[in-house]
């Protein structure tokens, strides 16, 4: 273990301006590692969510000025920090980044190892750069993105999966506090039905609102949450005023305080058509929320139908409603489902998530000559 408890700094690499699941998880385990007494830099886009979260919470950074997905500034920053910090393994959390680190082996020689996450469930389409020689780990966020990157890359050498996590303890304590009542003066009779998630494609929003209008007709006094922001809001919001639905329907936008406002759902509606795994679900699961959600790529790996939650086929809005209506009217399966599902959540704890990494960390550094920068 001569490299990961004596010296081991580690880098990780984000290209992401925004916040969402993936720069969550780094923070979880910058969290963990720091905890650990692991050396860490950051490397991020300057004017970043991660910049700020590493400003706010003193984690050491450097930053490079986004330059498209193929980056010379962010390859060359990499060659500058790990011979300054005597950086011993590259983390890249996401595709681009994974571009930074091969350009940085290819045009600036630099020789350290890499760990790439995959967190996503569709095929990759630059398959050249996970099957180049720096890249020595890829981590799955669930066994389903494993499966498909096996398909991608011929094989699986280089794959493992380890689940995307959660912060147990922000979670487990939650309770109802009526904050999302008062904000949006919703009267106490009204149900709440929510998703969490980016107002994107692949959550298929489209087919929330369907689901939403089946409801609409067979309870009265529901309200519909969308929790989050993204670059199909315009959209949605048009698809629920041409379904004379806009009185029904509450956008939130990007929220910060998700521990305190998941538990005044009255049930979690997830209809993504692709999903990495979902850890919002094992949120909800912590929060005390029963959950209806497509099988979309990871999720049947956290939800398991009519035991922790209810499953449907993707973009079935008659069969999603269904599972709603059975949630908010059977108050014997609304019980049983919650109380299955509280068991789940431990086993996606981001200290588990973290002990995982730092595993693989400690394999891939061990078996290779120690190196802190560039060589040649």
């Amino acid at each position: 273990m001569n490299g990961i408890s004596d010296f081991l700094t580690v880098m990780h690499l984000s290209s992401q301006s925004g916040w969402r699941g993936g720069e969550q998880q780094i923070a979880y385990l910058l969290e963990e590692m720091r905890e650990k007494g692991i050396g860490q830099l950051v490397l991020c886009p300057s004017g970043s969510e991660m910049e700020t979260f590493c400003r706010e919470n003193d984690y050491a950074f450097e930053l490079f000025r986004p330059a498209g997905s193929f980056s010379l500034r962010a390859a060359g920053r990499i060659r500058t920090s790990a011979q300054l910090h005597e950086i011993v393994l590259l983390h890249a959390h996401d595709s681009h980044s994974l571009n930074h680190a091969v350009l940085a082996n290819r045009l600036f020689r630099v020789k350290l190892p890499v760990v790439v996450n995959r967190r996503v469930d569709f095929p990759v389409k630059s398959v050249w750069k996970y099957r180049h020689h720096s890249v020595k780990r890829i981590i799955c966020d669930s066994d389903n993105i494993r499966r498909v990157m096996r398909r991608c890359l011929g094989g699986e050498e280089k794959l493992l999966t380890i689940h995307s996590g959660i912060d147990v303890r922000r979670f487990s304590g939650s309770r109802n506090r009526g904050v999302l009542r008062r904000q949006y003066h919703v009267p106490d009779e009204e149900l709440l039905v929510g998703n969490v998630a980016a107002i994107a494609d692949q959550k298929d929003y489209f087919t929330f609102v369907d689901a939403a209008e089946l409801l609409s007709g067979r309870i009265d006094g529901l309200r519909f949450l969308v929790i989050g922001d993204g670059p199909d809001r315009e959209k949605i919001e048009k698809y629920i005023a041409r379904k004379k639905l806009t009185n029904r329907f509450i956008f939130t936008g990007f929220r910060r305080d998700i521990p305190d406002i998941l538990p005044e759902l009255d049930c979690f509606l997830m209809t993504s058509k692709t999903e990495g795994l979902g850890t919002v679900i094992i949120e909800a699961f912590a929060s005390g929320v029963p959950v209806a959600a497509t099988a979309a790529g990871g999720i049947p790996e956290i939800v398991t139908h009519g035991e922790t939650g209810m499953l449907s086929p993707v973009g079935d809005a008659q069969s999603l409603a269904e599972s709603v209506h059975a949630i908010l009217r059977d108050e014997e399966l609304r019980r049983r489902l919650v109380e299955n599902a509280s068991r789940v959540p431990q086993r996606f704890d981001k200290k588990e998530i973290a002990r995982k990494t730092i595993e693989v960390y400690r394999e891939v550094v061990d078996s290779q000559p120690i190196m802190t920068s560039s060589s040649g």
